[in-house]
């Protein structure tokens, strides 16, 4: 059994994944894979749902990670990773209400709904500097699935590409592009229940309960007991995984209160209140 994590940034991949190999050992825990020749990231945590991971022999068991929608805004707004906005000195009411727009790596911006022939033009010109044209036949990739799950190429479709920028090693994710932040949050979550519609192996997080000591323990135990790997004695995370302070979130300074009304004029109740309740079957 391994576990493939998947997560908007600012939510907690990093705190689950530690969580889940302290508890559970490396070797079940199904992380992403970047081809440095290629600059190229499969699997990668914070895009969509795999659906290439569903054919595959090897159990594996999807979880997904949200957080507070208060809480991450604040997070996201202070450390918007992966993501390259238009205005680099937006306000937090800026951040909110309007759409992002990502850019290429000549600085120019990108403000098409669907992928431009700018972006398709600087995409190709990645492809062909270098060499890999021959992708479908990526032996290193090949022999990382391997170690780690048994992939049939020939039966499973292949895994969606994530470009990674050569100089700021940052992802370039197209479908967040020309959306606000709002829509890519809400995107992400429309991805994972769909997906979960189709398998039977995933599971919900929230990482506010996990960073409960009791919530945090009673999901490894619970999480342990249903797929059967056994544990010795739970191991929680005591320190912020970024920061290394006892303070499990990072303290900012900005105020989401003073745009409630705003907030609420874009929260979508129905998916936070979804994916919450399915959180509450392993009381987490």
């Amino acid at each position: 059994m391994i576990f493939k994590i998947y997560g908007e940034r600012n939510s907690g991949t990093n705190f689950l994944t530690q969580l889940l190999k302290n508890n559970f050992g490396e070797d079940h825990v199904f992380e992403d894979y970047l081809d440095l020749n290629t600059s190229i990231c499969y699997f990668w945590k914070h895009g969509f749902p795999d659906i290439s991971l569903e054919n595959i022999d090897t159990d594996i068991v999807n979880i997904f990670i949200f957080r507070n929608l208060r809480k991450w805004l604040v997070s996201m707004y202070n450390n918007p990773y992966c993501l390259d906005f238009e205005n680099k000195n937006r306000t937090f009411e800026y951040f909110i209400t309007q759409k992002h727009f990502l850019e290429n790596v000549n600085g120019c911006a990108i403000k098409n709904q669907s992928l431009p022939k700018s972006a398709i033009k600087w995409f190709n010109s990645i492809f062909q500097k270098n060499h890999i044209s021959q992708i479908f036949q990526n032996q290193e990739l090949q022999c990382f699935l391997n170690k780690r799950i048994s992939y049939h190429r020939k039966t499973t479709l292949y895994p969606t590409p994530y470009l990674r920028e050569h100089v700021l090693l940052k992802h370039l994710n197209y479908t967040d592009n020309n959306f606000n932040i709002f829509q890519i949050r809400y995107n992400k979550f429309v991805s994972y229940l769909n997906y979960a519609k189709s398998s039977n192996n995933c599971l919900f997080v929230s990482l506010d309960n996990l960073q409960s000591d009791t919530k945090c323990s009673n999901f490894i135990k619970s999480t342990s007991d249903k797929y059967k790997i056994p544990i010795s004695n739970v191991k929680l995370i005591s320190r912020n995984l970024k920061t290394y302070k006892k303070n499990k979130n990072t303290l900012y300074s900005t105020n989401c209160s003073d745009f409630e009304q705003t907030i609420q004029s874009f929260e979508n109740y129905s998916l936070e209140n979804k994916l919450a309740s399915l959180c509450s079957t392993l009381n987490v």
